[in-house]
């Protein structure tokens, strides 16, 4: 339950900040920049599929390692920030898209919308 809530808040705040492309930027990550531009619904419910199997991914360790690690369900935020120093790290180098420096840059909009362009 906990990933469900968790991988909801998440895309929803990914999606105001940088617009609905964002599943297509996830699955992209899988199938390689093509589907930033040919992804139809499919390239998009996959982006879902993934960003939401990572998130109960993410629960799953979390609470296995809670059962073991007391200390994880007294200073959650511990978990917090090596998840977070985790997740900036592992998917990176597999991932079929460009490094952001190079080929994605985020702009922001006049309404201060922030947004990729490729």
């Amino acid at each position: 339950m906990g990933g469900l809530i968790a991988g909801a808040l998440d895309i929803t705040q990914a999606i105001i900040l940088f617009g609905k492309k964002v599943p297509l930027v996830i699955a992209a990550g899988l199938l390689g920049k093509g589907a930033l531009h040919d992804g139809g619904a499919g390239t998009y419910a996959l982006g879902l599929f993934l960003h939401f199997f990572i998130a109960m991914s993410v629960a799953t360790i979390y609470y296995a390692a809670s059962r073991r690690l007391r200390f994880l369900t007294v200073r959650e935020i511990v978990f917090g920030l090596a998840r977070s120093i985790v997740s900036r790290l592992l998917p990176a180098p597999p991932s079929k898209l460009p490094a952001p420096s190079s080929h994605l840059h985020l702009r922001t909009s006049p309404n201060r919308r922030a947004s990729l362009d490729s």
